[in-house]
């Protein structure tokens, strides 16, 4: 009866599990309420479920650790390949920039031999073309000195043959010019450059004329 009566006492200052749960599965049972066996089937429930919450309580944290080192596992797999792809793209990004870079120095280089040539046959043009001049004025300058030789003689012979009355007249005795002017030189055009790469793809570089640089695409 002494040990019925601490039962009852300490029921109600019991604080883990669900008590009314205990005593209905009791009742269930077929204990009697307020019975010492009662008491025990209520003591033995909430020890059971106490058990069982220090058995499942740490495989809840074990279970929480593993999804948080999963959690953590995704997420440095996920910045490694973030990382990875960005490494990649200033990596082609990189590669984009030295190939237009080289294709725009060797098509500047290009460009530049044949304003070179071009150079050299305007100049040599424009040589040509000075000594055509010279020579032409040179020219008309010994033609308009024959001519006036020519009219001195024919000034001469008019006289002579209105006094003999056997004046038949004569030609002129000097030939015209025969000098050809050179012509323009055929230029090299600028025409689009294109630069393949060991890989087979290509870059096509225009000539611009107002920057003097080639424009690659």
């Amino acid at each position: 009866m002494k040990k019925l009566i601490l039962l009852l006492i300490a029921l109600p200052l019991l604080s883990h599990g669900n008590m009314d749960e205990y005593k209905n599965d009791c009742e269930q049972i077929g204990f009697k309420p307020k019975t010492e066996d009662f008491g025990s089937c209520v003591l033995k429930l909430r020890k059971k479920n106490i058990l069982k919450n220090q058995v499942t309580e740490p495989a809840n944290q074990n279970v929480q650790v593993g999804n948080n080192e999963k959690a953590n596992q995704e997420a440095v797999q996920k910045a490694n390949q973030e990382a990875v792809q960005k490494a990649n793209q200033e990596a082609v990004q990189k590669a984009n920039q030295e190939a237009v870079q080289k294709a725009q120095a060797e098509a500047n280089a290009h460009f530049a031999a044949i304003q070179r040539q071009n150079a050299d046959a305007q100049r040599r043009y424009e040589a040509e073309l000075s000594s055509y001049r010279s020579e032409l004025a040179e020219a008309e300058k010994a033609r308009a000195s024959a001519r006036k030789k020519e009219r001195g003689i024919k000034m001469i012979e008019l006289g002579l043959g209105i006094a003999s009355g056997k004046y038949e007249g004569r030609g002129n005795s000097y030939n015209a010019l025969n000098i050809r002017m050179p012509s323009p030189p055929p230029l090299n055009p600028y025409s689009r450059y294109r630069m393949t790469f060991p890989d087979g793809s290509y870059m096509d570089c225009d000539y611009n004329s107002r920057t003097s640089n080639a424009n690659c695409f």
